[in-house]
């Protein structure tokens, strides 16, 4: 079955604002009614609990050293291979890794969620 994400969006969505008025309900209805109001939102304003859509107009990283060529190169230690996920470095992270071998500090910047412990962590694992 093919999942539908503007259907599926909006359900979750529902569900949440639903969770968010049910889970303590209010007795005063005045109190209650102006609550929903808020949570739900009006024609007018919209809900401040959600937002979105959200589109990501980010390109992709492009990809750096595969890990095994990395191990038969003896830059990486044996072990590695085994407690990284992914079969191949970004490209900035490989380059990190050839930096930080010839001894330069180096400062990664970078998005949430985007490699930047893995840059830290594989020179330090790797010797």
């Amino acid at each position: 079955m093919a999942i539908k994400p503007v259907a599926f969006a909006r359900t979750v969505n529902e569900q949440f604002l639903r969770y968010q008025l049910t889970a303590f309900p209010i007795a005063d209805e005045a109190l209650a009614r102006q609550a929903e109001e808020s949570i739900r939102g009006t024609g007018a304003r919209p809900t401040p609990l959600i937002k979105g859509p959200c589109l990501s107009l980010a390109k992709a990283f492009q990809m750096g050293p595969r890990i095994q060529d990395l191990l038969a190169g003896g830059v990486l230690h044996p072990a590695l291979p085994g407690i990284v996920e992914y079969p191949e470095l970004f490209a900035y992270q490989g380059e990190t890794l050839d930096r930080v071998h010839q001894g330069f500090h180096c400062v990664v910047s970078t998005g949430t969620d985007s490699g930047k412990t893995e840059a830290f962590l594989v020179p330090i694992m790797g010797d």
